[in-house]
């Protein structure tokens, strides 16, 4: 057996046993959508020789992600073992090109998380141009937050068009094609290049949206229709995948820095008892790491824990949230946290309880700016808003709260009312502005 195949096997069995342990701990961050199935299955094609080896910048970023981790935070644990696996790998011998990096951030949960947040602005604001477009061309549409109503009928911009499903194929394929160039012309990218490319598949992506949601509209194509997915197959294919592929030849060739044979040697690695001990050194930190996870219990935040609110009775979920009910109302004020985390974003929480958001927008209730939707469940239909309170300022803006707290103002909390009758809920939201409960 070669000392390549040697150093192969050994990178294999040591990333099936740190991510064995991983996804143990972590069962949820096992693959569960067939775009995350899909990149690691290209793992092995996109991971090419790299010009040199990164592996000490993989072991600073995992010590990194663990330091700041503590065990609690889940991103971080993934962070954590991504990075160790990289490391892994290259000092094994290996160089590794940028682009499995790219491809484990990709279809991480957390991107799906990102895509989920941050793209609802950007669907209203296709609404918007799409309402506009259709205006311009003789069509009477109107546009309520990510819903098109054009005559009588009404086009949700949601999430499953714009955002997890065609963003991250995009990526994962965006990704490949970059590889198949790097690998047939012999060249390889820097950072700097990769990420300006995904940015624009990003755009083509965008784009393919856009002109997918006008047939939508224009042609009556309800969600049910067999060619509504068949569109957004056709718009990714025709806006996305083909001028990726025919510009990626042009550009790896003209960003891409050529590999020489010298580069293209396997560098000695480890000895094998060193590997193995090193493997089990690996292993143990992983299993450290987990094992500390399940120790960590969700802190009640103090302002939360004192929070009162008359006539509604209160409790404490698992999650820290705190719930205030009463007969035809309830609050939710979930926990503050970091510029930087993930916002208990409502619709995760009621559309995993089974609930369908329907007409969501922005709106004022007096004044008062807020979020607001309809939530739908069998045969029942409630009224539900949200905005961002840390006891001194109250926003609905994503960007706002997170820049605040980065400076270091009070961290935010959100705040969501719901109601089944749409005049109690409006007077509950101006009691809540007015009374600065969130000290």
């Amino acid at each position: 057996m070669t000392k390549f195949s040697d150093q192969k096997i050994l990178g294999l069995i040591g990333t099936i046993l740190l991510a064995g342990i991983f996804f143990f701990f972590q069962p949820e961050y096992l693959p569960q959508h067939p775009t995350d199935w899909l990149g690691l299955l290209l793992l092995p094609f996109i991971a090419n020789e790299g010009i040199s080896q990164k592996k000490w910048i993989y072991l600073f970023l995992a010590i990194l992600s663990v330091v700041l981790s503590g065990g609690e935070s889940k991103i971080l644990n993934y962070t954590f073992v991504c990075t160790l696996l990289l490391f892994w790998w290259e000092i094994l011998g290996f160089r590794l090109n940028w682009l499995p990096m790219f491809m484990l951030l990709v279809i991480a949960p957390l991107t799906r998380q990102l895509v989920f947040v941050w793209s609802f602005p950007i669907r209203m604001e296709l609404g918007a141009y799409a309402g506009k477009a259709l205006s311009a061309v003789g069509f009477t549409a109107e546009v309520i937050g990510n819903t098109v109503f054009l005559n009588g009928a009404e086009f949700s911009v949601d999430a499953a068009c714009t955002g997890l499903k065609m963003i991250s194929i995009a990526l994962v394929f965006g990704l490949f094609i970059l590889a198949y160039y790097e690998k047939k012309g012999n060249r390889r990218l820097n950072f700097f290049s990769v990420s300006v490319f995904l940015f624009g598949v990003l755009a083509l992506t965008l784009l393919a949206n856009f002109s997918r949601l006008l047939a939508l509209i224009i042609f009556h194509i309800a969600p049910e229709n067999i060619l509504h997915e068949a569109m957004g197959l056709a718009a990714l294919l025709l806006y996305v995948l083909l001028p990726a592929f025919a510009l990626g030849k042009y550009y790896v060739d003209v960003f891409g820095k050529e590999i020489s044979t010298n580069d293209k040697e396997l560098k000695h690695g480890l000895s094998f008892k060193k590997s193995l001990l090193l493997l089990s050194l690996l292993a143990l930190c992983v299993f450290g790491n987990g094992f500390i996870s399940q120790l960590s219990v969700p802190k009640v935040d103090p302002r939360l824990a004192q929070l009162q609110m008359p006539t509604y009775e209160k409790s404490i979920l698992e999650s820290g949230v705190a719930k205030f009910e009463k007969e035809h109302l309830l609050v939710y004020w979930k926990p503050p946290i970091s510029s930087l985390g993930m916002a208990h974003d409502p619709r995760y929480c009621w559309e995993g309880a089974g609930w369908t958001f329907k007409h969501i927008h922005k709106t004022t209730i007096g004044e008062i700016p807020v979020f607001s939707a309809e939530i739908e469940k069998d045969s029942t239909t409630l009224k539900t808003v949200w905005w961002y309170d840390n006891g001194n300022q109250k926003t609905i803006e994503e960007s706002e709260w997170r820049w605040n707290t980065l400076l270091g103002k009070s961290s935010y909390s959100l705040v969501n009312v719901t109601a089944d009758d749409e005049r109690a809920l409006e007077i509950e939201v101006q009691k809540l502005y007015t009374q600065n409960l969130f000290k």
